[in-house]
């Protein structure tokens, strides 16, 4: 017979640690890079290139600029075909509050990669070497998922078996290019485990 059993994952944007909030933290980071290696940069320090969804963002990246610094940085805005352009941090959720929001170009752009400065985007060939501006907008999801198997919960909480399911869920996620962005763990009851046996269901009364 089946074991039926419940299991929680966290899924979160770029660090597993870091929780969706609507404050983030805006860092300038001096050392001119390419978008693309700007891009790497701020994932491996577990942020991101900057995303600007509401004016009240604009103020904080202007107040992450230390004073004096008038030029430009880039933000995670890219074309894959102009002349529609996308944000590095992907996620409809994240969005969906400030999609009235606009942002204007200071004239018509012609190349893919995106800068920020005094209000407006500037367009650049993604080889330039600019400023970064990054910051940590982590989504944090929590799945709850319903598994039929005939292990016990007992083996399916060892850490080798949590480890291989965590493997195939990112094998998925590779096959829709989003592992770039995503990590999972495991969320954990107080007693340490992960899944946990449905409580039978009592036989149906028939009169």
């Amino acid at each position: 017979m089946d074991t039926i059993t419940h299991v929680i994952l966290h899924l979160s944007g770029l660090c597993s640690l870091c929780s969706c909030v609507s404050d983030y933290t805006y860092i300038l980071f001096k050392n001119p890079r390419s978008w693309f290696d700007a891009q790497s940069f701020c994932r491996l320090n577990c942020y991101n290139l900057v995303t600007v969804t509401n004016a009240s963002s604009l103020e904080q990246v202007l107040r992450a600029a230390e004073a004096g610094y008038d030029d430009a940085a880039w933000i995670g805005l890219k074309s894959q075909r102009l002349p529609e352009y996308y944000w590095s941090l992907w996620g409809y959720d994240f969005y969906k509050r400030e999609a009235g929001y606009t942002l204007y170009w200071a004239s018509n752009p012609t190349n893919e990669c995106a800068s920020y400065v005094g209000g407006l985007l500037y367009d650049h060939p993604c080889s330039t070497k600019l400023f970064s501006m990054c910051f940590d907008g982590s989504i944090l999801r929590i799945i709850k998922m319903r598994i039929s198997s005939q292990a016990s919960v007992l083996l399916l909480n060892d850490p080798a078996v949590q480890g291989n399911i965590l493997k195939q869920i990112k094998q998925e996620l590779s096959n829709n290019n989003a592992t770039d962005v995503v990590r999972l763990n495991w969320k954990t009851d107080s007693d340490g485990e992960a899944f946990t046996k449905e409580p039978d269901k009592e036989p149906a009364s028939i009169y």
